[in-house]
């Protein structure tokens, strides 16, 4: 019987298992068909070679923590729309707001270069080069944003407005190196609510073009077997309360129980401590 995010996920999978059932349904068959959880946020065990094992690991790592950004790009997008609708009712940004905005932005693009390093990592993991192909521009967008200087906004009444960033191939009017803010009348310049869900939305799809290949790769290679097994496995019920990767409270560490460590204050003016 074959897992379910939805009931069997960590709690960040069965929160937005109705997002990623709708927007990026190959990670769910990918999870249930390599991964599934043992209970406690961990993949099921199964008596594996080392080999399939290490590269069960890399699949599970990779696809999640891609996922993981896919949604913390989504939450950016919700919270860049609703900061819009704000302004456009006071016509007003203040200092501390335009660096909220601009903060939202820095991670929003960090999110997506981060996923398109991932599943770069999960092609040469699986032997399947060039997966994270359609992914690149992202990556691009990304360092124009991060590595460059802070990208030109334009205020207007009801909207703002920011230039994009230039990915794979540039139009001349975008931003990246060499522009200057001298130069921003001859640049584009989109409203950026607008902007952020298109980019969003064209992300999503490629994603799940992404993870459906990787899923028939796997399904013809070696971790076939996986599949097999976890489908002859009795279901589990889910009673993790952390997210994938975390650490138990039970987990002991370097010879210490965790449950167990004191952490205490000490005075800066105390030299003795």
């Amino acid at each position: 019987m074959r897992q379910t995010l939805a009931h069997h996920g960590d709690p960040i999978e069965r929160e937005y298992s109705e997002f990623l059932d709708a927007r990026l349904p190959s990670y769910g068959i990918l999870w249930s068909h390599f991964v599934g959880n043992n209970g406690k946020s961990e993949v099921i065990p199964l008596s594996l070679s080392e080999e399939h094992q290490a590269l069960r690991h890399e699949v599970n790592q990779f696809t999640y923590s891609a996922i993981e950004s896919a949604i913390v790009a989504q939450r950016c997008q919700a919270k860049v729309s609703t900061f819009v609708e704000s302004y456009s009712q006071k016509h007003h940004l203040s200092g501390n707001e335009y660096l909220d905005l601009s903060e939202l932005l820095f991670s929003y693009y960090a999110h997506l270069g981060r996923i398109r390093d991932l599943i770069e990592k999960l092609g040469a993991a699986i032997d399947l080069p060039g997966l994270a192909h359609d992914l690149d521009e992202y990556y691009k967008q990304r360092n124009n944003i991060l590595h460059e200087a802070r990208v030109p906004m334009m205020l207007t009444g009801d909207a703002i407005g920011i230039v994009p960033p230039e990915g794979l191939i540039g139009s001349g009017r975008q931003w990246g190196k060499k522009k200057l803010w001298a130069t921003k009348d001859d640049l584009d310049m989109h409203d950026v609510a607008s902007l952020v869900a298109e980019t969003t939305d064209a992300m999503l799809v490629r994603l799940e073009t992404a993870l459906a290949r990787a899923h028939s790769q796997l399904m013809s290679g070696p971790l076939r077997v996986v599949a097999d097994a976890l489908d002859r496995l009795p279901g589990q019920a889910n009673v993790s309360f952390l997210p994938s990767g975390s650490i138990h409270a039970d987990t002991s560490f370097d010879g210490f129980d965790i449950k167990n460590v004191r952490f205490e204050l000490i005075d800066p003016q105390d030299k003795n401590g």
